[in-house]
């Protein structure tokens, strides 16, 4: 049994713990489910194509992905395998622009063969190859949590003769998932699950570091110390190298650091600009204090209106009565 699978119940706690944080169970559990389901459509498939090689080697990487994930609803991660988590994996949930996608594949094509003389062409397969395979993986999905569900393989008569010719095994007329199980057939599988674990474990080993350094009360100390211990020795045994996690750590810092002062310096450049602009709207150009003072000077300087000078009615008809008399 692949080492990992055989101690992820060491960290299942402590992921399901933090995952709210680090989305660490939840990746665990999607790369788990992705692997399977992906490795069943993929045999179904190759029953469809008659080969008995390409059908062998899609039992074993189906036994042994079977084998990884039953061990993990047993002991560690429950995976959600229904029909619906399928059809979510398989992409069928997923709003796709079937134009653009038709577009996309018709260019590439286009210039692969360097000729846009067929881009209509290439079009309609390509529209024609979605609908095609969104139904075929509409009519997989039964099919694939089936497979999932079982632990062991019928053979047809040329099956047994490929594998008891080919990989010198007798198997009879069935083959159990123990009997299929090859870690080599899944090196890929492996090496994704690697990847994912110890991202996940280092976004763990993170928070938990903080967390504890926080923590007061004796309870949440020791669940802390205790995850702290699983995730370090999970670290080796993912085959993190510790050293190099806290080398790169450091790096990461003085990357930060280094952003933090640019975003400073931008800032204090932003606050001048601003102030300048503000001192500019306050007093726009020619307005500063000589400019003052010349304009009041212009202004006193300036002929002065005559002033009006209000008259009562009474002695305005006196002085129109004058003028007429006159």
């Amino acid at each position: 049994m692949n080492k990992i699978i055989n101690n992820l119940a060491q960290i299942a706690d402590a992921a399901e713990y933090f995952d709210r944080k680090t989305g660490a169970a939840w990746k665990i559990r999607s790369s788990l489910t992705n692997m399977v389901v992906w490795g069943c459509n993929a045999h179904l498939y190759a029953l469809k194509s008659g080969n008995a090689e390409r059908i062998a080697r899609s039992m074993t990487v189906v036994a042994t992905l079977r084998t990884w994930v039953h061990d993990s609803n047993c002991n560690s991660f429950a995976l959600d395998l229904t029909p619906d988590a399928i059809k979510r994996t398989l992409g069928l949930e997923r709003v796709v622009d079937v134009h653009e996608e038709a577009v996309r594949s018709a260019r590439q094509k286009c210039i692969q063969t360097r000729s846009a003389l067929n881009f209509k062409k290439f079009y309609n397969a390509a529209i024609a190859a979605f609908e095609e395979q969104r139904k075929s993986r509409l009519e997989a999905v039964e099919s694939i949590a089936e497979l999932i569900s079982d632990v062991s393989f019928t053979l047809t008569p040329s099956l047994s003769d490929y594998f008891e010719t080919f990989l010198n095994m007798r198997l009879g007329s069935e083959a159990s998932d123990a009997d299929l199980y090859d870690e080599a057939a899944v090196e890929r599988q492996a090496d994704q699950l690697a990847e994912t674990l110890g991202n996940a474990l280092e976004a763990m080993y993170d928070v938990c570091e903080v967390e504890l350094a926080a923590s007061i009360t004796a309870d949440k100390v020791n669940r802390l110390a205790g995850y702290h211990r699983a995730i370090m020795n999970m670290l080796v045994i993912t085959g993190v190298d510790i050293k190099k996690l806290a080398q790169r750590r450091a790096k990461l810092e003085q990357l930060i650091d280094a952003q933090i002062n640019a975003v400073g310096k931008s800032v204090a450049a932003i606050d001048a600009e601003i102030a300048k602009q503000m001192a500019e709207e306050t007093n726009p150009p020619g307005t500063g204090r000589g400019a003052k003072e010349a304009y009041i000077a212009q202004v006193e300087a300036a002929p002065q209106k005559p002033k009006r000078q209000r008259v009562k009615k009474a002695d305005a008809m006196k002085d129109i009565g004058a003028l007429v008399a006159s």
